[in-house]
């Protein structure tokens, strides 16, 4: 069976070494051109001659490692509170009215309920900054829920992908 491919800017971005009539909708079938045996997903196709150029190992992307955004270290508040145990959930409550943080993060919570607030301690995050350490200073959360909350939006690495730190990639 011939291999077909589907070319866009010159990269190949979909290869096809089975029959394109059983696997592909005719609309999707029209794209496809013939090219060589070998042609992989990625290759680069010279438009002069029509050849192929093997682009090289595509980059991998390691999640420990990889990029990620801000948005991805904000917590919206039922993730937040269903991360709390039932003894700091009752905490949380008591200190609404007397804990400047509580009363900030609970404050804007109540106004935007779907609001997500931005955990991480970093230069940039000017007003949540500090927040679990205050929590936690209060007696509102201990170490278990905190590193619960690091894990989950990844608050031990800077948003720019970049490292906090050896032991924290």
């Amino acid at each position: 069976m011939a291999t077909k491919a589907i070319i866009e800017n010159n990269i190949v971005t979909n290869v096809c070494t089975l029959d394109i009539t059983k696997c592909y909708h005719p609309d999707r079938q029209a794209l496809f051109v013939d090219v060589p045996d070998g042609t992989l997903q990625g290759d680069v196709r010279n438009p002069s001659d029509n050849t192929f150029k093997h682009a090289g190992n595509p980059r991998t992307i390691t999640p420990d490692i990889a990029p990620f955004s801000p948005q991805e270290q904000e917590v919206p508040q039922a993730v937040f509170k269903s991360t709390l145990t039932r003894a700091e959930r009752k905490a949380w409550k008591a200190k609404i009215g007397s804990d400047d943080t509580v009363d900030a993060m609970q404050g804007l919570w109540d106004e935007t309920p779907n609001a997500s607030i931005w955990l991480a301690n970093v230069a940039e995050n000017t007003e949540y900054k500090d927040a679990l350490t205050n929590l936690k200073a209060a007696g509102v959360i201990g170490d278990a829920t905190i590193a619960k909350l690091t894990t989950l939006l990844k608050l031990d690495r800077d948003p720019k992908g970049e490292s906090n730190g050896p032991e924290n990639p």
